[in-house]
């Protein structure tokens, strides 16, 4: 039976240059992506708010990982082979068709992080950052994981810009800061800042691994596995 195993702060769940094996259902829980440069730096690249999926990429592309995957909290994490994920797909048209709209997601992300790191202002992408944060967590409260450098890293600028953007947002009455959580006081004036829509969407909202985990539940992948040979 596939489940979930709990992961804690630092643990790595695969690294730069390694050939992927598995899919990764991120249930609960903080997951960063992460690449050295050449002065041995870690910067991060991306940050997983559960629930969401990653490791897929390279699993389907059948490429080596482009950044290794750590830890930046205790976590809930499922780790499906490439054999049962690919079986699991096979059998369930609606994964695939999920799997679709996830992967469309994650490209209309990377060509919008592109624009954001040449037009948008440090102000705006922090915005853009936190409505993100904000939408994974379904709440007014954002709580985040990151020192103010690697937040740094994900906005594409430094500490030092990110504090004062900050300061900034909290002055203009946005958001009211309480140590690394941030509470959001006007989420509509957040969004026109980030040049974001007006409202949440439901096209997609953080749960991917939600369909995948009922249907893994709903049949163990033993049985997946069994139906192949019949």
């Amino acid at each position: 039976m596939w489940r979930a195993n709990r992961y804690r702060r630092g643990d790595v769940l695969f690294y730069e240059g390694n050939m992927p094996s598995s899919v990764y259902f991120l249930c609960k829980g903080r997951v960063k992506l992460v690449r050295d440069d050449r002065a041995e730096r870690c910067h991060i690249l991306r940050v997983f708010c559960g629930p969401d999926i990653f490791g897929e990429r390279a699993l389907l592309a059948e490429q080596p990982y482009a950044a290794s995957a750590q830890v930046m909290e205790d976590s809930l994490i499922c780790a499906l082979d490439a054999e049962s994920f690919f079986e699991l797909w096979r059998v369930e048209p609606e994964l695939s068709r999920m799997f679709s709209r996830h992967l469309a997601r994650k490209l209309a992300e990377a060509d919008g992080a592109t624009f954001n790191l040449a037009q948008r202002t440090i102000l705006e992408r922090l915005a853009g950052l936190i409505v993100s944060r904000l939408e994974s967590s379904g709440g007014a409260m954002v709580r985040f994981s990151e020192s103010r450098r690697e937040l740094a890293d994900l906005l594409g600028t430094s500490a030092e810009a990110v504090s004062r953007g900050l300061s900034e947002l909290a002055r203009k009455n946005l958001v009211s800061i309480e140590g690394r959580r941030l509470r959001v006081l006007d989420e509509a004036r957040l969004r026109y800042v980030g040049h974001l829509p007006p409202q949440r969407h439901d096209f997609y909202h953080g749960p991917a691994c939600v369909p995948a985990i009922r249907a893994a539940r709903s049949e163990p992948i033993i049985a997946l596995k069994q139906r192949r040979k019949e």
